[in-house]
Order: C-alpha cells, then structure tokens, then sequence
C-alpha cells in the first residue's frame, strides 16, 4: 500500500478550505439544486441563495453547470463572479461580460472595447441591452457570489432594478446571486417588489444523512472505511456545516493512514479533533478566547459550549430554555435559564466580540452563532477540556431526530 499516495489523494476528496468543483465530489442538497435549475429554465426567473457562512453555498454554485450539462443539450455560458468589498455595480457587470467573452473566446469587435472602460458607468439598461447580445448562443445565467461583500451603497438596489427589467423584457438570461444573509433583504434592496421573478433560495445546514454520504462515498472513492461511532463523532461534531465535516474526515483519514489502518476508528477522530483545534482560523480561535476570557473564574467557557450543544432549528437557533439540560450535563447542575441570561447578552455585546445574534422580542427570544464556524470549533475545545465527553454530547446515529437531542425537557423556563 502507497500510504503516501493515498493521503495526498485523501486532500483531494475533502476539501475544508476551498468550495467543491466536481459534481462527483458533491453530496446533498438536491433540492434546493432542483430549485435553482428550476429557476435557470424558466425566462424571466431569476434567484438569490443566502445563508450562513460553511453551509455550502459556494459549493453548489460551482457544481450547477456540470449538472446542468446532462440534462441541456445546448452551450452553457455561466460566468462565475466574486465580489469584494471594492465593488460597485459598474465593476461588477465589468468583470462579468469580460467572463462571458472569455468563455465564448470573443475577439473585441475594435479598440475601444466597452466591457474593459473603467470610465464607462452601467446601469441596468445597458446591463440587459448587452446581456440579450448573447442570449443567442447559449444557455446563458450568471453566478455573482459573495455579493453580501459590497459596499457600494447603490448596488443593491441597482441589481433589483436590474432583475426587474430583465424579468419585463423576458431576457433569456438567470442571475444567481449568493451571499452569506439570514434572508433576501440582506442581499437585495426593495425585493419585495421582484418576488414574482425571484427564488428565494435558503441553505440550512445539512441534515445527518447529508453529512453521512459525504464521508462515506469520499471514503469509498479512497478505499477506505470507518467504524459507525467515528462516522457519528465526526457529524455530530461538524453541526451540519459541511466544511466542518470534510475538515474532520480528511484529518481523521490522515490519523489513520499514519497508523497504516484502512479503517477509521475513533481514536483518528480525537486525533483529528486535537489537529482541527490547532488548525483552525485564527478568526475563530480569536472570537472563541473574545468570548470566554476573564481574569477571574466564571462560567462563560460552559455557557458558550451549551449554546453549541444546546438542540436547534435546521437554521442553527435555539431559544434560551434550550440550554437548561446541556448546562446541566457540563456543570453536573441543575440550571433554570436566570442562571445564565446575563451570560446570553454578553454574548450579544462588543466586550465579548458579538459570538451571537439575538432574534425575537423578549419572551419570545431566539440565538445563534454569528459566525456558524465557531459552532463545531466550541464543541472540539469542549471534549479537549474535559468539560464534556463523546457520550455526554451523544455523537450517534439519530435517525430523523436533532442533533444533541435530550431524552427529557430542560429545566425551567423563561
């Protein structure tokens, strides 16, 4: 056996740090993939993907044209934009008809060439004006990803004028927009007025069995296997997220192939969890230290690990009450939800870096991460501390029921 071989080829199969390119790489999320083709097919339709960062978003956007060529005969034009925080509408649709000409390997008509003059200001006429020039030859949608980046007041707005008047004029052309928002208003300026035209498409976390198929189909790709209960730790740990889940397959593969095992076992999972913690961003180490640091003793660290523990909705939030029980297994006390409220709004201020985002009026309240990456990186320093164990934080097969979900109601209420 090439053990060397096999754990380059490992980095290949998973890929924490860069979105997924191959639709053989590619697990999940068929359904909002048939909301997004959907969209492509039908004129004057165009559609926006939002959700929190690690979900997969990007991933999905990548993968579209290869899933779009086996079921459309025709040429496929798919630019793929990324903003930045430099960005203004102008450039954007700039780099945008650059991509398309690149693609159809156009040659400038003269020397003045439009769509390289930095001068040139576009407004959504011109925008759809040009766009028709190429509906001729293709299947034609463009994937503008990373757009919540821009910070040009005016964009927004100008790309909801834009979708409005090429939905008017039914321009044979689909714009994909993507970008990290709890909802379209976070993308989009005065959307209600293009709901018609518009797919509102959310990207929750990814459901177990998801989560499950991408480590199991990537390991049989290696020739390789694992035990059920590393298979469960791994995506108990990762919380849906599935950038969490290629990081702990690809160190866990790795653990096993330095022990020169085809199989992983859960020993290669806590490996794994020690390499992850020393790996991860210094963004995350930074916010979790922001977070939980005091001169003095408290109990900010085990309020923070209950809120990743604590069950949640397919959109990672979780209501107060909801930390009763993990609050209980972490401290091995009883805990009513005053214990802990002061804690919760810390987590929501500047002094202790904004780790969460408060939904809901009072009573009625709901939290989660800011950042949805911090989530998996809390309950990792958790197990590394010894504030909990892989049985308190029940990494197992839960068929259709949540993840970290507990056999009896919290204690207390609001």
């Amino acid at each position: 056996m090439e053990w060397d071989v096999l754990d380059l080829k490992a980095s290949h199969i998973f890929t924490p740090s860069a979105p997924i390119d191959s639709e053989k790489l590619f697990r999940g999320r068929k359904a909002q993939v048939k909301d997004v083709v959907d969209a492509i097919n039908q004129k004057g339709r165009h559609a926006i993907l939002f959700g929190g960062r690690g979900v997969g978003k990007t991933s999905l956007g990548k993968i579209l044209r290869q899933k779009l060529s086996t079921i459309e005969p025709c040429t496929i034009i798919s630019p793929y934009i990324t903003c930045d925080t430099s960005d203004s509408f102008s450039s954007i649709w700039r780099k945008a008809f650059l991509e398309i000409r690149h693609i159809l390997r156009d040659e400038p008509p003269d020397e003045y060439d439009l769509y390289k003059d930095h001068q040139f200001e576009w407004t959504p006429y011109e925008v759809r004006s040009n766009l028709e020039l190429f509906t001729s030859r293709g299947l034609l949608y463009l994937v503008i990803d990373e757009f919540d980046k821009v910070e040009c007041p005016d964009t927004r707005q100008f790309m909801a004028d834009t979708i409005k008047l090429l939905s008017d004029h039914s321009v044979n052309a689909t714009l994909l927009i993507i970008g990290v928002a709890d909802d379209a208003t976070g993308l989009i300026d005065n959307h209600q007025s293009i709901d018609r035209c518009l797919a509102q498409i959310s990207i929750p976390r990814m459901p177990q069995t998801e989560c499950e198929s991408i480590v199991t189909s990537g390991l049989v790709t290696l020739g390789m296997s694992i035990q059920d209960s590393a298979l469960f730790e791994i995506v108990g740990l990762s919380k849906g997220l599935p950038t969490y889940v290629h990081l702990l397959a690809l160190l866990a593969s790795r653990a096993a192939i330095d022990a020169k095992r085809l199989k992983i076992e859960s020993v290669d999972v806590k490996r794994a969890i020690e390499r992850a913690i020393s790996h991860s961003e210094e963004t995350i180490r930074a916010e979790y230290e922001k977070a939980t640091f005091s001169p003095r003793e408290t109990i900010y660290p085990q309020v923070l690990l209950a809120c990743a523990m604590a069950n949640t909705d397919e959109y990672g939030r979780f209501q107060p009450s909801d930390l009763c029980e993990p609050m209980r297994v972490i401290t091995k006390k009883e805990y009513k939800t005053q214990g802990f409220t002061v804690h919760l709004k810390a987590f929501c201020e500047t002094e202790r870096g904004f780790v969460l985002k408060m939904l809901g009026a009072e009573y009625r309240r709901k939290y989660h991460f800011r950042n949805p990456l911090l989530q998996p990186y809390v309950l990792m320093k958790g197990l590394h501390a010894k504030f909990v164990n892989e049985e308190d934080l029940r990494l197992r097969r839960l068929d259709d029921m949540p993840l970290f979900n507990y056999s009896h109601e919290p204690t207390g209420g609001y």
